[in-house]
């Protein structure tokens, strides 16, 4: 059997307000492999933690304590400073979202992170080489949501090369743009090529020129159908698919490959259980408890809890 990795969600996303310092030392007390977290780029160009382009009202208030009521305040139009005086460390009960994680606690006062934030908090816990599993949200039908690609790329990789968290870095997404970006700058940079054919969301599906605006000329249909080879042929470390799009026969492909597999986002114990025995080398969930339960009972060797300060109001 395989060895399971698991990627705290957003930090603990079921436990804790999705990408704080709150969420991600919640996940680091469970005892995840790795954080799974969420970039965009704040106005002045630094790197904020937050997973969507604008301010989201089911988890964002305004500094008076009011929700934010309008979705159209995008990230990249706003400084550092002005991000940071929104509270995002509650969901609104009576929105959908919000109603989606019932067992989710407030952690009151929580800002939109940086990366030097993040690394003081895992500094100060003793988890010095905690890896971060970094997603980069960034659009290609979007452009003005976030700097080019390589622009982006270089922005990331400063940072997380001035933190000291170089080695300690994948990135992944699902626009395979930036990752060609980090892979021609940072080539020891492992990076994971993300995809989703769900209706809902479809990175796959090709337009009339058989081509997808999301996998920079890598289009399974130039590889026999075959999604994994593509990955492999774009120089990918690992596959990101959703778990609904995976079979055994495609794990064994993929490892065939010679690509690791690490699959998002699973939640129910028994899809858990099933993936690991698939061969899977890891899942992203947002209850990574719950991850810890079922792999143990397969025998699966777990890392250690991370035990620190509990933060005022966790």
């Amino acid at each position: 059997m395989y060895c399971t990795a698991i990627h705290g969600h957003r930090g603990a996303r079921g436990h804790a307000p999705e990408n704080t310092l709150a969420g991600f030392e919640t996940a680091l007390r469970f005892g995840v492999t790795a954080l799974e977290l969420d970039i965009n780029v704040s106005s002045d160009h630094r790197i904020v933690i937050h997973h969507d382009p604008r301010l989201n009202p089911a988890i964002t208030r305004n500094p008076n304590g009011t929700w934010v009521t309008r979705f159209d305040e995008r990230l990249y139009g706003m400084s550092v400073m002005e991000l940071q005086q929104f509270d995002v460390g509650c969901l609104d009960a009576r929105t959908l979202y919000g109603r989606g994680f019932p067992h989710q606690r407030p952690v009151h006062e929580q800002r939109i992170p940086t990366l030097p934030q993040l690394a003081e908090v895992l500094r100060r816990l003793g988890a010095d080489q905690m890896l971060l599993n970094i997603e980069v949200k960034i659009d290609p039908r979007n452009p003005d949501w976030s700097p080019p690609p390589s622009k982006f790329a270089t922005l990331l990789l400063k940072e997380v090369d001035e933190i000291g968290w170089l080695n300690k870095t994948w990135v992944q997404s699902f626009d395979w743009h930036v990752l060609q970006a980090v892979q021609d700058q940072e080539p020891t940079v492992p990076t994971g090529y993300l995809t989703s054919e769900q209706p809902d969301f479809n990175t796959v599906a090709v337009n009339d020129l058989n081509t997808s605006p999301w996998l920079a000329g890598f289009d399974p249909v130039n590889f026999n159908g075959d999604l994994a080879l593509a990955v492999q042929q774009a120089g990918g470390r690992y596959w990101g698919p959703n778990y609904l799009d995976l079979t055994e026969p495609r794990v064994q492909r993929a490892h065939r490959a010679g690509l690791e597999v690490h699959t998002w986002t699973v939640n129910d114990p028994t899809d858990i259980a099933r993936l690991s025995r698939w061969g899977v080398n890891g899942v992203t969930s947002d209850y990574p408890d719950r991850a810890r339960f079922e792999l143990a009972r397969l025998g699966v060797a777990l890392p250690s809890p991370i035990v620190g300060e509990l933060f005022p109001g966790a």
